[in-house]
């Protein structure tokens, strides 16, 4: 994960527990430093895959590219204002799935609705679509404008423990090391990846799971799942504590008071 990307993940942890845009210390061993009340805090910040390479997350990757797809198609749809549903059907053996081609189908279906002035339902004649990406498009009239595709490919993705406990083990090693500054408190974020967040995926993070996570050295580790907006702490000398976006600032949870 670059610096920026690990920037705007550190922040929005922050944002569960301090005021919005507070100042944030960029730095390499720890990743970060914040002042909390006169407290130094490092975050030390790693990404975490759910998915290990399988067949079965090969196709979710490319199940989440054909999502990034049809939202660049409705992103330029929603400037028309045309209320239509929109059916894509795409060739299975596509895997990339280009921006500029998403834009060329959204052109096509702009100009299939004005062209069109009786209104749109049924196919785009396939002649017209690139088949090696798109094998058919379907519009129907609606209320509002709507863009999906009628394939899907659903796994729920489970906690690799062992995997885990690897990946914070690498990074205790690293806080070991004399030059890995150190404060009043020393966090691990680890931020998860989800391989196809627009879906209805939950990964399952509970006591009994967390229970075989292990560490040592930092004070607690962090999981961090960005799209359900939800972090677990993990603490040796504590249950298992979850917080939501939108609860109460809680910065004794990051100085330990």
């Amino acid at each position: 994960m670059d610096k920026e990307k690990e920037l705007c993940q550190v922040s929005r942890f922050l944002d569960f527990f301090l005021p919005k845009n507070s100042p944030v210390c960029v730095g390499e061993m720890p990743d970060f430093m914040v002042n909390i009340n006169n407290y130094g805090v490092g975050i030390e910040v790693t990404e975490f895959h759910t998915f290990d390479g399988s067949s079965d997350h090969n196709e979710i990757r490319k199940e989440k590219r054909r999502k990034s797809f049809l939202r660049f198609i409705e992103k330029e749809l929603n400037e028309s204002n045309v209320p239509i549903n929109v059916c894509i059907t795409f060739n299975e053996n596509a895997h990339d799935f280009p921006k500029q081609k998403a834009l060329d189908v959204a052109q096509l279906i702009k100009n299939q609705c004005q062209e069109k002035t009786e209104g749109i339902n049924g196919d785009i004649p396939r002649d017209m679509l690139d088949e090696t990406i798109v094998t058919n498009i379907h519009l129907t009239p609606d209320n509002q404008m709507n863009v999906q595709h009628i394939q899907g490919y659903d796994i729920d993705p489970t906690l690799n423990i062992p995997r885990l406990n690897e990946t914070i083990k690498k990074k205790t090693e690293d806080f070991k090391n004399p030059n890995f500054e150190k404060f009043h408190k020393n966090h691990l974020v680890v931020v998860f990846d989800y391989v196809d967040p627009s879906s209805n995926q939950s990964l399952r993070i509970d006591s009994e799971t967390t229970s075989r996570i292990k560490f040592e050295e930092f004070d607690s580790v962090f999981l961090y799942r960005t799209y359900h907006s939800k972090i677990v702490q993990i603490n040796n000398n504590r249950p298992l504590l979850e917080y939501a976006k939108g609860e109460s600032k809680l910065i004794d949870v990051l100085i330990g008071n």
